[in-house]
């Protein structure tokens, strides 16, 4: 329901433009990495159900609220405004195409094993590698050795990914063109794919 939704704004300090907005703080945050003078602002719960169709501004008087945009625009402004959403449009699929790099190299229980199991006080004898050792009647260290694998290997896997936004988020933050844009994803496609194809 659109009462849960949250929008991430990315405004022009300078200007007080809104140059995009998404409902990803990740994809935005990234693009604000390109984007000189610049901010992020959240709004509130409900308050922006949908990407409003309107070019926003912020006001000087009320400076946690958004309006219709009252000044005309420059060319440079519309240039900005151009090149950020167009930068978000590619970061949000970029961040998408990671998540699915991490959801299908791993499964929902490697996952599981990540998210449950403390790295400090996880050894031979942790209840869960017990519990393991005897449900599948092997030795206890056989059950922490194949348990630590997973466990190590979700790891890298995100680490990976990680690597992989990084290094494309840079990239995409250069682009100003469609085209440009296009081609750092084909990019993307290329390494995500010769690497699992490898891994």
């Amino acid at each position: 329901m659109s009462s849960n939704i949250v929008r991430f704004f990315l405004w022009d300090l300078e200007s007080k433009l809104v140059l995009c907005d998404t409902l990803s703080a990740t994809a935005l945050h990234a693009v604000r990495e390109g984007i000189l003078n610049s901010k992020v602002y959240v709004s509130g719960v409900g308050q922006f159900p949908e990407s409003p169709q309107n070019i926003l501004m912020f006001s000087d008087t009320h400076p946690n609220k958004l309006y219709p945009a009252t000044i005309t625009l420059s060319e440079k402004h519309v240039n900005l405004i151009k090149v950020t959403k167009l930068r978000i449009k590619y970061m949000q699929q970029l961040e998408a195409f990671v998540q699915k790099y991490v959801d299908k190299s791993c499964s929902p229980l490697e996952v599981e094993i990540h998210n449950y199991l403390p790295t400090q006080e996880f050894n031979i004898n942790h209840p869960i590698v017990v519990e393991y050792s005897d449900i599948l009647n092997i030795p206890a260290v056989e059950a922490y050795n194949d348990l630590k694998m997973r466990f190590d290997s979700y790891g890298l896997v995100k680490i990976k990914a990680f690597a992989y936004f990084e290094k494309f988020k840079k990239q995409l933050n250069q682009c100003d063109t469609e085209s440009d844009a296009k081609a750092v994803l084909e990019k993307i496609y290329y390494e995500f794919y010769t690497a699992a194809a490898l891994s």
